[in-house]
């Protein structure tokens, strides 16, 4: 509207409330001194606050009643908690159509015209005066309310020329004496150049009306005529527009945006807004108690050699079928509602072969009446968008088995989890998780949450996983579990493969968490006797040096941490309905935010995966230095040499002048002294180390060592087993490299994705300006 309206007894109103003549204001009036046409006024939540405040009733599942009027003709209205729609108790009580003016009908709310006219038999009505001759009042096919005045057609909700010279020729009376609802009823560029010529200041306002209530109208700046009507530009006409818009400052979508979407472009909901009924598909008018069973072919002739009338049947459903399929989704839904039964509506067709298995299920959503779903439809990513009624209404039907069969899914309702939670809060829950076993979704978490709970870590004196890396991995399994809670349907494979993505990232963490320093031996070795030389137990790395394992934990740790994070942020975006730092997004906003949140955590993931590979890189450097050790080994052999030697051309009798970190890493690849603490990575990859016995007892003495003799041929044996494990470490750096990709490609798709949503928003918005003129 191009005029900001405010009734002088209700000054506090805001230019995007609803006009409503004589509305209730602080004190509603009693039940007996409250006119009908008054009511009728109200929009339809100050009805509803009215019957509420005066009525009776009050449970979710009673309605509320009240008497409306003087005892003596009194009238009961009544309202559905919690969206059901006002029903008059005795609809002749309400004022005759002869005795409404069109000016009347024209300020009453959408709510109160449309009971009105279902109250007098669903339309047309004509008012003010005796048919064919009266301003008619009538439902469109389309869902909308029109006025018209003999054969004349008009505007919704408003009247037509014919009828609006009338009311145009009190445009010469000054504000006192102009009646507010014929100015109501004016078309908006009529009450602009009414403002504007009678109103004063700047903006030109003026008041209207000889009595109460009075209206307050003030003329907007920068408004642009098209088409007959008065449109509002990006000017200064209100101090911050953008309030306006859904996900502005205020935190709620904006009354004047959603009012008008539905006014364009109304939700069909089968019910009240419906297509033409002139283009309704030829078979809309088949009732599927009509669909022809076995008993409807008598005549065996008739039927094709090896069809049963029982095939014959089901072959003249499936035909019907096939059509409805291919209606529109807004006539499939009013022909649920019209033949399905139950609340919400559930229409279903069975066949005959086998009998009683459905061939058409179709729900009605609970939680939105423009919707609907064909069960044997469903796939995952339909069901993944449910609300969880519209799940449970769905899993309530026959038909909801096969497809979940067919799917892989199961319901878990929030009865086995709350009942697991009473177990991990001190009550006995054996889990029934094994390896190859099918268990349930709740018995996945319990067994990760347990293991990340109990397990000890023998290198660090047996202790736990210290409580806050404990949580980075138990906060992302609550999480899961909320959703599995909030959900009716769930896959048991889809939740494994989470939690079991987050059992290999807890098993690398530990795994680089339970790590100890190397312990050095001293042991008799050499001549002369009682000789001692010191070895090392547990050596996992080049040096004894844990700096680059500890370095792996720290990164392993901080990515984790981040990956909970941003779980706990989408969660709460989800939970806050869209609501960020206060502000409600819109659209474009909440996919990019949706977007740079997934892309986020894949990055993370990508961090820690890069990691996994320098420690594998470490890993091969620690190899290299070995296999150095045993090909300089070989290199001390000559051809003429047919004797054995021991490691880097060491005697049996001499007391082994190695340094440090040579006996370090020997000790690491020794038999007996390689034997402990294993590489974090040998313990994720199963690898096994390549181990020779260095070092031999002297015979007669268990206490002294000497320098282990072997030939060439042994030496290069020993020398191709470590370079069939420097193989596999290269191999499994590959598939490394090959995951790191894969997830730099899952995240270039994300942005394809979302880009590509935001660009069919852009173009869905450009269509409809373009139609719009």
């Amino acid at each position: 509207m191009a005029i900001t309206s405010y009734w002088s007894t209700a000054p506090s109103l805001s230019t995007t409330s609803t006009i409503r003549p004589g509305e209730p204001g602080p004190t509603p009036p009693a039940t007996e001194d409250l006119a009908l046409t008054k009511f009728m006024n109200w929009s339809l939540a100050d009805q509803i606050a009215y019957i509420k405040a005066k009525g009776t009733g009050g449970s979710p599942t009673t309605a509320y009643s009240v008497n409306i009027g003087p005892t003596a003709t009194a009238i009961s209205v009544t309202y559905t908690h919690p969206a059901g729609p006002l029903v008059f108790s005795d609809p002749t009580q309400l004022p005759d159509p002869a005795l409404v003016s069109p000016n009347d009908f024209l300020v009453w709310t959408r709510e109160s015209q449309i009971a009105y006219i279902q109250s007098k038999g669903g339309g047309p009505v004509y008012l003010g005066a005796v048919a064919p001759n009266g301003t008619k009042a009538e439902i469109v096919p389309n869902g909308a309310l029109q006025l018209r005045v003999g054969t004349s057609t008009g505007e919704a909700f408003s009247v037509s020329d014919a009828g609006r010279a009338a009311l145009q020729s009190e445009k010469d009376k000054p504000p006192a004496s102009l009646d507010p609802k014929i100015f109501l009823a004016w078309r908006p560029e009529d009450r602009q150049a009414y403002v504007t010529s009678w109103g004063t200041g700047d903006p030109k306002s003026v008041t209207v009306g000889p009595g109460t209530p009075k209206i307050y109208a003030e003329a907007m700046s920068n408004v642009s005529v098209g088409a007959g009507v008065i449109q509002r530009t990006s000017g200064d006409y209100e101090p911050k527009p953008y309030h306006h818009l859904s996900g502005s400052a205020g935190g709620t979508p904006s009354p004047v945006i959603t009012t008008s979407a539905e006014w364009l472009f109304p939700s069909l909901d089968g019910d009240e807004f419906k297509l033409p009924v002139a283009e309704r598909p030829a078979e809309f008018y088949t009732a599927p108690s009509a669909l022809p069973g076995p008993s409807a072919f008598t005549d065996d002739a008739t039927i094709p050699p090896g069809l049963t009338k029982e095939q014959k049947s089901d072959a003249a459903k499936k035909a019907f079928i096939s059509s409805f399929m291919g209606w529109h989704s807004a006539y499939q839904l009013e022909y649920i509602k019209t033949h399905g039964t139950g609340d919400p509506k559930v229409l279903s067709i069975f066949g005959s072969v086998p009998a009683g298995v459905s061939l058409l299920t179709a729900v009605v959503s609970p939680s939105d009446p423009t919707k609907h779903f064909i069960v044997q439809s469903l796939d995952k990513a339909a069901i993944a968008r449910m609300t969880m009624a519209e799940q449970a209404a769905v899993v309530g039907t026959a038909a909801f088995a096969a497809v979940a069969a067919s799917l892989g899914l199961a319901t878990v309702g929030a009865a086995s989890l709350k009942a697991y939670g009473a177990n991990l809060n001190g009550g006995a829950h054996t889990p029934t998780y094994s390896a190859g076993t099918a268990v349930s979704p709740v018995d996945y978490i319990y067994e990760l949450k347990s293991a990340i709970a109990n397990t000890r870590a023998p290198n660090k004196g047996n202790d736990y996983l210290p409580v806050p890396a404990q949580d980075t991995f138990i906060d992302q399994l609550v999480i899961l579990e909320r959703q599995i809670m909030n959900s009716a349907i769930v896959s048991p494979a889809d939740i494994k493969k989470k939690v079991d993505e987050l059992r290999e990232r807890f098993n690398r963490l530990f795994a680089f968490y339970n790590v100890k320093e190397e312990t050095p031996r001293g042991e008799v070795m050499g001549n002369p006797a009682n000789t001692t030389v010191t070895v090392y137990t547990d050596v996992i790395s080049q040096k004894g040096d844990l700096t680059g394992i500890n370095r792996g934990y720290a990164v392993f740790l901080a990515q984790e941490e981040r990956i909970a994070e941003l779980a706990k942020a989408r969660e709460k975006l989800v939970a806050d309905n869209g609501i960020f730092n206060g502000k409600n997004l819109d659209v474009p906003y909440l996919v990019y935010k949706f977007q740079s949140l997934y892309n986020l955590s894949l990055e993370a993931e990508v961090v820690a995966e890069t990691e996994q590979v320098n420690q594998q890189n470490d890993l091969l450097k620690t190899y290299a230095a070995i296999q150095d050790i045993i090909n300089q080994t070989l290199a001390r052999f000559t051809k003429a040499d047919a004797t054995t030697g021991g490691v880097l051309g060491k005697s049996v009798d001499e007391t082994p002048s190695l340094t440090v970190d040579e006996m370090m890493l020997l000790s690491m690849f020794e038999n007996n002294l390689g034997t402990g603490q294993k590489h974090p990575l040998e313990v994720l990859k199963s690898i096994s180390r390549p181990l020779a016995s260095f070092f031999k007892h002297v015979p007669g003495n268990d206490q002294n060592y000497d320098v282990e003799q072997y030939t060439h041929t042994q030496w290069t044996a020993y020398g191709t087993r470590l370079s069939e494990t420097v193989t596999i470490i290269n191999q499994n750096s590959q598939i490394q490299m090959n995951d790191i990709n894969s997830l730099d490609k899952e995240r270039n798709r994300h942005f394809e994705l979302a880009n590509n949503a935001l660009s069919k928003m852009a173009d869905i918005i450009a269509n409809i300006s373009r139609a719009g003129g």
